[in-house]
């Protein structure tokens, strides 16, 4: 993105999760019209690197992350696609699958764009969940387009039961990059062995928060750009 683009995003960028998701699909809708028939994964990559290639002229960037126990704040740098690596979905998960969720059978399949638009077009209308993991499993059975309310039940409100069968649909469905796994330096200050380390694993959507901070971080101005 240019300069006008990056600060219109951030000027309009929703805080509200559902309401965001919903912008950076619009985003990217204005680069290819027909983006709304790729699957998730597919279109929540191609946000990712649409975010890394307006905050560095490579792939590879700085992002600046606090440690979950310390509090510390600290920098990583990751690569694409040394270090985020997509994994392909299983054909299986892709052509559909019947999982028994509620003591019945469901047909359950990676939605496209498309399909995922119109269940979360119902909680852009009526604020009744604001979690997008909750969305996006919902979105997971194939009915849930004509009976929304009963696929909501069956995820917000699934037992001990059901909650390894939902756990392990967002993992099959969604779950597409190798977790990437950052170390604070502070918490593993005099630990030299990595597998000794204590690891956080970060989520690619939270990785690009604030594309101006992340520009200035990942190019910075050399000593020839500015005059005395």
């Amino acid at each position: 993105m240019f300069f006008a683009q990056v600060l219109e995003y951030e000027e309009n960028c929703p805080k509200d999760d559902v309401e965001k998701y919903y912008f950076d699909y619009c985003v990217v809708k204005e680069d290819d019209p027909n983006i709304s028939e790729l699957l998730v994964p597919d279109l929540e990559y191609v946000v990712f690197l649409k975010k890394v290639l307006t905050i560095s002229k490579e792939t590879t960037f700085s992002a600046s992350l606090t440690c979950p126990v310390c509090g510390a704040k600290y920098s990583h740098r990751i690569s694409v696609p040394k270090d985020v690596r997509f994994q392909p979905l299983d054909d299986k998960v892709l052509s559909g699958i019947n999982i028994k969720v509620g003591n019945e059978f469901h047909k359950v399949r990676v939605p496209t764009m498309k399909e995922f638009l119109t269940v979360l077009s119902n909680y852009r209308r009526i604020k009744k969940l604001s979690d997008m993991k909750l969305i996006k499993l919902i979105a997971l059975f194939k009915d849930a387009i004509t009976y929304p309310n009963k696929y909501e039940r069956l995820v917000v409100e699934a037992t001990y039961e059901d909650l390894s069968t939902v756990v392990m649909l967002s993992e099959l469905c969604y779950e597409v990059v190798d977790p990437i796994v950052s170390y604070c330096p502070a918490c593993n200050k005099d630990i030299i062995e990595t597998s000794k380390k204590r690891g956080t694993v970060m989520d690619l959507s939270g990785l690009i928060t604030s594309f101006f901070r992340l520009i200035v971080e990942n190019n910075r101005a050399s000593e020839y750009q500015i005059l005395s």
